[in-house]
């Protein structure tokens, strides 16, 4: 696609050339994305073009949430976690939308998922819809709007983190992307209109869209932030 067009987080210059790598269809959508590609050569420097990064990726060493990669245009979003070698990293929101974040090999081994709807499928089992386009059968009591903490390694749900007063939050949209705070109290609005969060950040109560709030520990987050 063209540069001009690319989202205003992706660290590219826009004009020295016309074109960048587009998203592939995936499991995030392309306004709130990094493709692999880019990430290997513009955010962690292993490559100086885009056909030493296709190489790298084609080398087997990549690995998204556990699985290896070799497509250059491979979205990665929200909590994805990326492993180039020994190397692992984690996908946060930060600045104008998204960071990479380098984290330990442990922390490496958990992804948090947010559930994003619930369904009864055939066999009267709940099949919860997750933030980054997965779904999984969880037997377990939860909510729309808690997250998981997902093992990669075992493939297996270790806890659930409810979107509850006292929990710990990382905002990932709005003028406070980035930040974290403490859900001081869940607002419940009528008909359509949008469901709020008062958070505690620095100090000071703050009003936003519950959708922007995304659980990531009860008395301290799971996660580095």
């Amino acid at each position: 696609m063209k540069r001009l067009n690319a989202p205003k987080f992706w660290p590219i210059q826009k004009k020295t050339k016309k074109f960048v790598v587009e998203p592939k269809p995936g499991p995030h959508r392309k306004k709130r994305c990094l493709t692999i590609g880019l990430v290997i050569r513009d955010v962690l420097g292993h490559a100086q073009n885009m056909a030493e990064a296709r190489k790298i990726l084609l080398s087997g060493i990549v690995k998204i949430d556990g699985k290896k990669r070799n497509e250059e245009g491979f979205p990665v979003g929200l909590m994805d976690v990326i492993e180039v070698g020994n190397e692992h990293f984690r996908v946060m929101p930060g600045g104008k939308g998204l960071c990479i974040r380098k984290i330990s090999e442990g922390e490496s081994k958990i992804k948090l998922l947010e559930i994003k709807n619930k369904k009864i499928i055939s066999g009267k089992k709940v099949q919860l819809n997750l933030h980054d386009g997965s779904n999984i059968i969880y037997a377990g009591k939860c909510k729309t709007g808690d997250v998981i903490i997902y093992d990669i390694e075992k493939g297996e749900v270790k806890d659930i983190l409810s979107m509850d007063k006292g929990a710990n939050i990382v905002i990932t949209n709005g003028l406070n992307t980035g930040k974290t705070g403490i859900i001081e109290k869940i607002v419940i609005t009528k008909g359509s209109q949008i469901n709020y969060a008062v958070v505690n950040i620095d100090g000071k109560s703050k009003l936003i869209p519950k959708k922007y709030a995304f659980v990531v520990g009860r008395e301290k987050p799971v996660i580095e932030i």
